[in-house]
């Protein structure tokens, strides 16, 4: 009888490993478990309806080396100022399907100093993320293409908060769509943020908290794809481009023309073949 039912738990224990396995067999490769890009990505897998998952990163930088060395990786976003620097060394390998969600550089600092202007943080410490991070990224090409240098600290956005909070450091850094939502509340109040000036590379944009608008630069979250495997494999490359239309029906993160009309930001990436396939679909219930 104890037999038997070991038997019976061992091919239980076998039968879910495999229905796992298969559950997961291609990935889009995205962020930290929880956060921004994994959430994406997992709500565009389970719309998708098919043995699509969110891989499990530390961000862009990693995921652009998902895609180029791992197989059953076929999909990963990206922020669009790295995507021009790094994923562009992959340009046979690499497309953009397109642009998922906007994003913006938020500096801030506490609202009881005196810094307001960007050139008032010049050699001040500011945190700007963990060093494979998008927002570490994007803080150091801010300082490469501007006239100001931070003394930099390398943390997650949690510890950044923390230090700010008890005044180790004077101004965290952090690129994320708008709003932030853990700390949205808190700019006018206990956070003030500090107008970011044009910079070459960069779109400007404004960001509103709380009523105060404050100048900024733009990125944009990319879901690159290689194109190669989907056109040899097109029940997934149709059920990829299913789950994203969907997606962007329900969030209408990004406006149709900016998509597929050709009016958005240009990217040194060309564009995948599969987006018509997106935009014949009419997504998000537009009148085309």
């Amino acid at each position: 009888m104890n037999k038997n039912i070991c038997v019976l738990l061992g091919l239980l224990f076998f039968s879910s490993n495999v229905f796992s396995f298969e559950l997961c067999s291609k990935y889009i490769a995205s962020g930290a478990k929880g956060l921004g890009y994994f959430n994406v990505a997992s709500e565009i897998s389970t719309l998708a309806s098919e043995k699509i998952c969110a891989l499990e990163s530390t961000g862009s930088i990693e995921n652009i080396g998902k895609l180029t060395n791992s197989p059953n990786v076929f999909a990963g976003i990206v922020q669009s100022d790295i995507a021009k620097m790094l994923a562009v060394k992959h340009a046979d390998k690499l497309q953009v399907l397109l642009p998922l969600l906007n994003e913006a550089l938020h500096l801030f600092v506490r609202s009881d100093t005196n810094y307001k202007r960007f050139i008032d943080l010049a050699d001040k410490v500011v945190c700007i993320g963990s060093v494979t991070s998008g927002s570490n990224f994007s803080a150091k090409q801010v300082m490469a293409l501007s006239s100001v240098s931070w003394v930099e600290a390398n943390e997650t956005f949690s510890t950044c908060l923390t230090l700010l909070d008890d005044r180790a450091i004077d101004a965290v850094f952090i690129v994320s769509s708008v709003p932030i939502k853990s700390i949205a509340n808190d700019f006018g109040n206990k956070y003030r943020l500090i107008p970011i000036p044009k910079i070459s590379d960069y779109k400007q944009t404004t960001i509103q908290y709380n009523g105060i608008s404050t100048e900024s630069l733009l990125v944009q979250s990319l879901l690159l794809v290689r194109d190669e495997y989907l056109q040899s494999n097109r029940t997934i490359a149709n059920k990829l481009v299913s789950g994203v239309a969907s997606y962007l029906s329900k969030y209408k993160a990004l406006d149709k023309d900016e998509i597929c009309m050709g009016k958005g930001m240009v990217y040194a990436l060309s564009k995948s073949s599969l987006i018509k396939d997106v935009c014949r679909l009419g997504y998000w219930g537009q009148d085309w």
